[in-house]
């Protein structure tokens, strides 16, 4: 795969010599990557230009925000909605473990634990 690539590479720069070799093509090729790269300029200039415009400063903290291309308040639904989930997960676990403590007699009845003078004491 690998030699097939070079051979297409190879083959490529072959043929742009081959057709640059003439002055006409390179000042055609010339005015084709000018143009091309006038455009590209201008476009990010564009972009740069529509981000600037959607910061606005809050005026009374100052701080700058982005205006967003969305409406928001099906974001605001979804991120309530989350929080709302991953609450509730949470409390069924603590529920859950809280059940299971209660159907089972505590382990810590038979555990046994050390004593302050390093002996074992059994509860």
């Amino acid at each position: 795969m690998a030699k097939k690539n070079n051979y297409l590479l190879a083959a490529a720069i072959a043929g742009a010599a081959a057709y640059l070799r003439k002055p006409e093509n390179r000042d055609k090729a010339m005015a084709m990557f000018n143009d091309t790269k006038g455009k590209v300029s201008e476009f990010v200039t564009q972009k740069k230009q529509e981000m600037n415009n959607k910061q606005n400063a809050d005026p009374q903290t100052g701080e700058h925000t982005i205006v967003p291309d969305r409406n928001t308040a099906y974001d605001l639904n979804d991120e309530k909605m989350v929080s709302e989930g991953s609450t509730q997960a949470t409390v069924d676990y603590e529920n859950l473990e809280q059940e299971k403590e209660a159907k089972e007699p505590s382990l810590s009845a038979n555990k046994e634990e050390l004593d302050p003078e390093g002996g074992i004491q059994k509860q």
